[in-house]
């Protein structure tokens, strides 16, 4: 049988809420960013390893998701987070969201598997670099207008969050194409029409 296929999309409209920022310390492109469910096979762990490494750094870790120190796996991330300055500061969505995605200088996904990952299409539209796993899902959706490191090497991560949090020429090169990609591969109107006219036939008698 065929299969049609409907991209996620968004249509983002938002004023920037720089109370939020300034109620949590944080200044535009002044931080590094994960956003998204802290949940193992998302690879937070990764990251906050990485990160350890990378002690020069003066951009603080911001973690955006639900966190409760008292489930196992976020514990074990409370304790690799020990000593460095990253910051978990629960659940935003909406604007407040799309504020943090934007001010800041990075954002990471280090997922080992994903769908279609929203936050990469937030940042394309938002205009914030992102780095990413090199996962199939990844790879194919986005080809080189986003940053990648080899999934699950922390080596990899390291390196290509160090080179990215200093340099930031290269750190924005790909920003335009992924904006581009956001707007035309994914536009909103088109993948709407797209679902409306698969529902259409889904009913069709």
């Amino acid at each position: 049988r065929k299969a049609e296929v409907v991209y996620n999309s968004l249509d983002i409209r938002f004023e920037d809420n720089n109370q939020l920022l300034e109620r949590q310390r944080l200044s535009s492109g002044g931080y590094l960013i994960y956003i998204g469910r802290i949940v193992p096979l998302k690879g937070l762990h990764y990251l906050i390893q990485a990160y350890n490494r990378l002690p020069h750094l003066s951009l603080p870790l911001v973690v955006v998701g639900r966190f409760d120190a008292t489930k196992p796996y976020h514990a074990y991330l409370k304790e690799l987070a020990a000593g460095v300055d990253v910051r978990f500061i629960g659940a935003f969505y909406g604007d407040s969201a799309y504020t943090l995605i934007k001010n800041a200088r990075l954002l990471i996904l280090p997922s080992e598997t994903e769908g279609m990952a929203v936050s990469i299409l937030e940042a394309g539209l938002l205009k914030t670099p992102v780095l990413a796993s090199d996962i199939p899902e990844n790879v194919r959706l986005w080809g080189e207008t986003i940053h990648y490191f080899r999934n699950k090497d922390i080596d990899s991560l390291t390196g290509s969050l160090d080179v990215l949090a200093k340099d930031d020429s290269r750190c924005t090169s790909k920003v335009s194409r992924a904006l581009e990609v956001a707007n035309n591969k994914f536009n909103h109107r088109d993948q709407m029409a797209k679902l409306l006219d698969v529902y259409k036939k889904c009913i069709a008698p």
